[in-house]
């Protein structure tokens, strides 16, 4: 005879739930136990119905560790960092031929991605000089580049990507997401007067944010980033794929302690690891990696635990069902939203 192992429970009002919470609350305050992010989004500490989250993000995801160089970063530091598993490369356009020849030598272009800041058409013409057609390369701009080169991009790069600066970071994780999706949206405007589809540019985005010391709001913060960009992309008939999000952290959280950074850095990896992030700097930009270099170390380390040994990226979205950080994910969704939108009019 089969034993029934699961049973129907009876139903509990949330009004029951509270007088139960009150009562082992004792003479503590309810109210004390609610978090309060952006200055007025509210999050009870109790479960109440949070609508089931779909991210668009594939199974193939995974994280690329990041490192920042220039034109001061000896080869060989490069040539054992990718050894180490450094996936993609960043650093400002260099100035001439012979410091892509030199810096570079002997890295393989079509073996990791790489994201390259550019000033002027000069620069460019120099990558095109120096890259291969099927090279992945990330072109970061500090202003709207001219429809003209973008075009050249797209028809010289078959993995181009376009990424911006927004200099911009806010205390509000609303407004830090309305204004990355609203550079965004003033590219994909302008290009489009220039006769380039969005459809075209829509799955080529990449945007660069910051983590600090909130490990799990900034878990939902990247959740509703990736859920504010599918939004968006509908309105041009499209879901695109997931939002490409390069994350880096803020260096003035890192003391002199070791022990400290070695947390910090941890908490902070794993926030852009469960936020499904595209790419994590294992350093800053505008630093001599040999300056920092056991931050570096470390940041690149522990990237290679979590994914390698502990599996991180073996879930897609793994914090879905959590039930603070999909509250978090779905109120920051919805703030960021209705301030786009009004923005966007």
């Amino acid at each position: 005879m089969s034993k029934q192992l699961v049973y129907d429970f009876p139903k509990v009002s949330a009004e029951e739930w509270m007088d139960v919470v009150r009562k082992d609350l004792k003479s503590t305050n309810y109210d004390q136990l609610k978090w309060i992010i952006d200055d007025d989004i509210l999050l009870e500490p109790i479960v109440t119905d949070v609508e089931k989250l779909d991210l668009n993000i594939n199974k193939e995801w995974e994280s690329q560790s990041t490192l920042c160089i220039n034109g001061k970063t000896p080869n060989k530091t490069i040539l054992e960092a990718l050894n180490n598993g450094i996936g993609a490369l960043a650093f400002k356009a260099f100035e001439s031929i012979e410091e892509y020849q030199v810096i570079l030598e002997n890295v393989n272009q079509l073996y990791i991605s790489w994201q390259i800041k550019l000033s002027n058409t000069a620069e460019y013409e120099m990558i095109k000089s120096y890259f291969a057609k099927e090279t992945d390369i990330t072109f970061q701009f500090t202003t709207i580049p001219d429809s003209e080169l973008v075009k050249d991009i797209l028809n010289n790069f078959n993995h181009s990507k376009f990424a911006f600066d927004t200099n911009f970071e806010s205390n509000k994780y609303s407004d830090n997401i309305v204004r990355i999706i609203d550079s965004t949206h003033q590219f994909i405007q302008k290009m489009n007067e220039a006769g380039i589809e969005p459809n075209l540019l829509l799955d080529k985005i990449v945007f660069e944010t910051k983590l600090g010391k909130e490990y799990l709001i900034e878990i939902g913060y990247l959740r509703a980033l990736h859920l504010v960009w599918k939004n968006y992309s509908t309105m041009f008939g499209k879901t695109s794929s997931a939002a490409k999000i390069v994350v880096g952290y803020d260096k003035s959280n890192l003391t002199g302690d070791p022990n400290y950074n070695l947390i910090r850095l941890t908490t902070f990896t794993m926030s852009a690891i469960l936020g499904s992030s595209y790419k994590i700097y294992c350093n800053n930009f505008d630093e001599n990696i040999n300056e920092n270099i056991e931050a570096t170390r470390l940041s690149n380390n522990i990237q290679m635990i979590l994914n390698m040994e502990s599996y991180f990226n073996y879930v897609t979205d793994p914090t879905a069902g959590s039930y603070f950080i999909d509250a978090v994910t779905q109120k920051l969704t919805k703030k960021s939203w209705e301030k786009l939108t009004n923005l966007l009019g």
